[in-house]
């Protein structure tokens, strides 16, 4: 409040010194606004710029006029300061003579110059400085008329004129010297306070509508979609965040980058708060990152060691990118891979950023997870590319008492055309005979663009309950003889409640005849399969494709069909079934055949 009264005192001495000239001191320079910024020139010494051709009448008697001026400077780091006192020479012009808008002009420089001080401040704050200065000005203004009125009390008439509004020529109305300083009084200080609160707001929204920005709201840091609106040049420095190249990383995409990148990594990790959370993400700006070792992003570690919250982001798609240059060792399911989470990663968050494998036989990452030991859970990607020919994307593996690795968000994920998968994308239950392996769960892909080469999309050897959004899946090889699926589900036994899909509105494009949708080995205890609004019916008119396809393939375990339907779809080819129990099962409903009619769409096996 002390700050929002030091506003009210600015005023009012820039009032009093329009009023009551005193002689300038000896020291005395003056003040002049600079009229192409909006900002006055301050200063302890003569100003020696070179004067215009030719100065305007109210420029001449700017400089004239004796203003008494004194710059408080209001931030929350610095509180209260003052700057000299800066007037001009007094003239034997009076201030009555002078035109209003040249007084304007000079209260317009004062406030640009003092808004930039007020920016920092948070809105709450100006409001309360303002209400001040609004109380400050209507007492002021009831003292005014009540000494008129007492001045006048032996004139009844005059006493009730100024209890009114006048004209601006009747005596002790608004056009009267009182009168218009406390007009002024309230211009200026609202003048201050609104452009106090838009220069605030405009603060605010550059750093994501916080006015609290630098501070910390439990060791989190600001969420990366808060910085959209900042500078290029303030992304590196914002607070939570671990540049890679503030650690040596080049990003040219020839260097060696994976010591730098280590180095970032580190000291992410070590970031942990109280609640053993990490507070800084993991940021890669702008650059192509070459990376020759395994686990750079995340070794395998001590698994007592939990990791909670970590987040690798980068600025965008193809803007961001981590070349994985490591030489395939093969063998051992925990090398090869550039992030390793042996049970004890949580909360991993991976958004904006692209990778790419430049040779066969890498992964990205292994999940390892055991009810004792360690486990890992909660996984989000949102705006990630991965290009190249992985083996493996995301493997889901431990031993007998395996458990989680589960709960799996894919938002607008990618697939470039040039990724042929040695193994899959994501591969769930990597050691199918362990049955616990069916605890890998709950797996969500919204809007994610999947055009891809060749190879198995996704792979459920164990684990399940799959619901996919939208979205466009592309099998590319047109011209390799390499048999590719989106969906294996292969033959269990698989535990209750697990072998759930619903797959809903996804356009699936496959470009040869040996390309698959579904290989299908679910059984009927709780298999469910749902494909709604969906189709793979876009090169049906081909010859070589539609005709002679088989997208959907049936392989039931004890050949005990699962519930399986089909709505309002469009489906190219032939469906094929080994079913030999509740054949009834499988549903088309509202569906649209393009190379067969319904009657000869399934083929019995």
């Amino acid at each position: 409040m002390r700050k929002g009264l030091a506003i009210v005192d600015h005023i009012a001495l820039q009032e009093t010194a329009i009023k009551s000239p005193k002689a300038a001191p000896p020291s005395a320079v003056c003040a002049t606004p600079d009229m192409a910024t909006g900002r006055e020139r301050l200063s302890g010494h003569p100003d020696t710029s070179p004067a215009p051709p030719q100065a305007s009448t109210c420029a001449r008697q700017e400089t004239t006029a004796h203003i008494y001026r004194e710059n408080i400077c209001l931030s929350p780091a610095r509180g209260i300061t003052r700057a000299p006192i800066v007037h001009s020479r007094p003239t034997a012009q009076s201030h009555d003579s002078l035109q209003p808008r040249c007084n304007a002009t000079v209260r317009i420089a004062s406030v640009f110059a003092f808004v930039r001080e007020v920016a920092p401040l948070d809105c709450a704050r100006l409001a309360a400085a303002w209400g001040e200065i609004c109380r400050r000005a209507a007492a002021a203004s009831v003292a005014t008329k009540r000494r008129r009125a007492r001045s006048l009390h032996g004139n009844p008439t005059q006493g009730l004129q100024m209890s009114k509004k006048l004209s601006g020529d009747a005596p002790g109305g608004d056009s009267a010297p009182s009168s218009r300083s406390r007009r002024k009084l309230i211009g200026a200080a609202g003048m201050i306070a609104g452009a106090g609160a838009a220069a605030a707001a405009t603060t605010a929204a550059s750093i994501g509508g916080s006015a609290f920005q630098d501070r910390s709201i439990g060791g989190a840091p600001p969420p990366r979609r808060d910085a959209a609106f900042a500078p290029a040049a303030t992304l590196a420095a914002e607070p939570g965040r671990i540049n890679v190249k503030d650690y040596g990383a080049v990003g040219n995409g020839s260097t060696d980058d994976t010591a730098a990148i280590v180095a970032a990594r580190d000291a992410v990790l070590a970031s942990a708060n109280g609640n053993g959370w990490l507070t800084h993400h993991l940021y890669f700006p702008a650059g192509i990152y070459r990376v020759t070792k395994a686990d750079a992003l995340l070794p395998k570690g001590d698994i007592k060691k939990k990791i909670n919250g970590y987040v690798i982001e980068g600025q965008g798609k193809r803007s961001s990118e981590i070349v994985f240059d490591a030489v395939a060792g093969g063998g051992d399911r925990f090398a090869d891979n550039l992030l390793t989470a042996h049970g004890r990663l949580r909360q991993l968050r991976v958004r904006e950023i692209t990778f790419r494998a430049s040779r066969p036989g890498l992964n990205w990452i292994y999940c390892w997870s055991s009810l004792a030991q360690g486990t890992n859970q909660d996984f989000a990607f949102d705006d990630v590319e991965w290009r190249g020919p992985w083996n493996r994307v995301i493997g889901l593996d431990g031993p007998g008492d395996s458990n989680l690795n589960s709960e799996w968000s894919f938002n607008r994920c990618h697939l470039a055309n040039d990724v042929v998968l040695g193994d899959a994308f994501l591969h769930s239950g990597m050691t199918p005979t362990v049955s616990q392996q069916d605890q890998f769960l709950n797996f969500w892909f919204r809007d994610c663009k999947f055009e891809y080469r060749s190879g198995t999309l996704l792979r459920f050897a164990r684990g399940g309950y799959v619901n996919v959004y939208g979205g466009s899946w592309i099998q590319c090889n047109e011209d390799v003889d390499t048999p590719s699926v989106f969906f294996d589900l292969p033959p269990g036994p698989h535990n209750n409640t697990v072998k759930t899909l619903i797959v809903i509105g996804v356009r699936f494009e496959l470009r040869h005849a040996k390309s698959k949708l579904m290989d299908c080995g679910w059984d009927a205890a709780n298999g469910n399969i749902s494909f709604i609004a969906c189709t793979d019916a876009a090169r049906s008119f081909q010859s070589h494709i539609g005709p002679v396809s088989v997208p959907v393939t049936y392989r039931p375990f004890n050949g005990d069909m699962p519930y399986v339907k089909w709505q309002s779809c469009q489906l190219m080819g032939r469906h094929e079934s080994y079913a030999t129990a509740n054949r009834s099962r499988l549903v088309f409903e509202q569906c649209h055949t393009l190379n067969y009619t319904m009657d000869k769409f399934l083929v019995q096996k």
